[in-house]
């Protein structure tokens, strides 16, 4: 039988990082013939990239409602800007300098749909991965969301017992790598990660060193 761990301790939990996956990466040049993007119409999906490479003059661009895509500027110094298209619905966007909301100018729209067939194959118990494996001073911690749902990610003992709530929100559809530190005073270990989207439980055993 596994000796029980005792912790008398306060668990400082940092969440240095959370991104979603990309799937795949679509370019859109900005500055064809001076004036223009192209395509001008891009359709994609969620987890897809979405890559804004230029091409010639000066064309701030952004998204119509300002947040989607925020307004950035290319230059032969500065070539490219990506955005991880995070949920689904259309985003039009235009050139600040020959263009406005209205689609008239130089303007553009992306269309996201909803899961990639990539993602919407994937269970959680399938997609949940954890590492590196044995873990020192951080934990990665991927995962899929097949859509918004309430998500919780906890490290266990050998005896299922909480140590830490690394997660606790809620979380859109897509596919994640999340990122955390290793509480300093853990113990070194047997740990486990346990995952709950909505109804779905997965679970992966760490070391920590």
């Amino acid at each position: 039988m596994l000796k029980k761990y005792t912790y008398l301790l306060t668990l400082i939990l940092l969440a240095t990082g959370t991104s979603l996956l990309a799937q795949n990466t679509y370019e859109i040049k900005v500055g064809v013939n001076g004036y223009h993007f192209a395509p001008r119409v891009t359709n994609c999906t969620v987890g897809d990239t979405i890559r804004f490479v230029y091409v010639s003059g000066n064309n701030p661009t952004r998204s119509d409602d300002g947040q989607s895509i925020p307004t950035f500027s290319l230059t032969n110094n500065n070539q490219s800007k990506a955005f991880v298209m995070t949920s689904a619905g259309s985003i039009p966007f235009y050139s600040t300098t020959h263009g406005d909301q209205n689609g008239s100018g130089m303007s553009g729209q992306i269309n996201v749909s909803g899961l990639s067939a990539s993602i919407a194959n994937k269970s959680l118990v399938s997609s949940l991965s954890v590492f590196p494996n044995p873990a020192n001073d951080k934990i990665n911690v991927n995962f899929v969301v097949k859509r918004e749902n309430n998500v919780l990610i906890r490290l266990l003992d050998v005896l299922g017992n909480d140590v830490a709530v690394l997660a606790s929100d809620k979380y859109s559809a897509g596919e994640y790598r999340q990122s955390f530190a290793v509480p300093a005073r853990v113990t070194k270990g047997l740990y486990f990660v346990k995952v709950s989207v909505g109804s779905e439980v997965a679970i992966k055993r760490i070391s920590i060193q």
